[in-house]
């Protein structure tokens, strides 16, 4: 059940896999994952069920974009409660458990604004996402240590080609996605937790967990074929297109993806209810 909505991952506008992995890598780069006083929370949160015969499945958010992505507004269409979870979360599916059959098969129209005139930042975005989820549909969950099946990012065997970032730890990680027959990602003083987390959510179809032992941010750049992301040798059918990501991350950045049973996160869920619409 809960693997569809990333298993489904390419058949997403590439816009919601750019905010999935923003999203993912920014909450995880930064401290923090539950709501303080200090933090904004929406004001005002319209929830529908989906128009069964609406085609696509997104997360928008409404105004400036830029490095750090800000917004005013905060919508979905079209999205199951599992794969709100997960993006809320920083979960790849397989760390999802518990919970009725309707998470992955009633769908939502969310738009929400935040209290007062600041900008949204997606750093903001996450535990606000958490809160509303919580209030809205009761959820209720623990977390634990399950042996899964996952990737374990590592170092290769000829050594890391990672720079170590020279902005500061004062500089928030940065990350830029364009897609299409090629995706190209450019990072800025960026952890080894974080592209974990946007390697499992965007790309794989199993958790990352890091053990390459590397501390602090690196700026790196990554091209590979989407098309050959999910799956360690497989071939495009163009001689042309760039390698997939299994072999892209060795060359091009000294490091290796090994499928492996260790430890992970899982979250549980509890308790959840269907939302009232208002």
């Amino acid at each position: 059940m809960i693997d569809s909505a990333v298993r489904n991952h390419k058949m997403l506008p590439l816009i919601v896999v750019l905010w999935i992995a923003v999203a993912a890598l920014v909450a995880l780069a930064a401290s923090g994952g539950a709501q303080t006083s200090n933090e904004p929370s929406f004001e005002v949160a319209t929830i529908k069920p989906s128009n069964p015969n609406a085609p696509g499945t997104g997360l928008n958010i409404q105004g400036q974009v830029g490095l750090n992505i800000q917004g005013r507004q905060f919508s979905t269409h079209n999205t199951t409660l599992n794969f709100l979870i997960q993006f809320a979360y920083g979960l790849n599916a397989r760390q999802l458990a518990g919970g009725p059959a309707w998470l992955d098969t009633d769908k939502y129209d969310i738009v929400a604004k935040p209290e007062g005139d600041t900008s949204l930042t997606m750093r903001q975005l996450r535990p606000m996402v958490q809160k509303l989820l919580e209030d809205r549909f009761k959820l209720a969950y623990h977390r634990e240590q399950r042996e899964l099946s996952v990737y374990a990012l590592v170092i290769g065997k000829d050594g890391s080609r990672l720079k170590k970032s020279e902005s500061g730890p004062t500089v928030l990680p940065g990350l830029q996605i364009k897609g299409g027959r090629t995706v190209t990602i450019s990072a800025t003083n960026y952890p080894m937790i974080g592209l974990a987390a946007m390697l499992q959510m965007s790309y794989l179809d199993r958790p990352v967990v890091d053990h390459t032992g590397l501390v602090g941010g690196y700026d790196f750049d990554l091209s590979f074929s989407p098309d050959q992301a999910s799956q360690p040798g497989a071939l495009s059918d163009d001689p042309n297109a760039p390698p997939g990501l299994f072999t892209a991350i060795q060359e091009q950045l000294g490091l290796k993806l090994e499928a492996v049973r260790a430890p992970a996160e899982v979250l549980v869920v509890d308790h959840v209810e269907k939302p009232s619409e208002n």
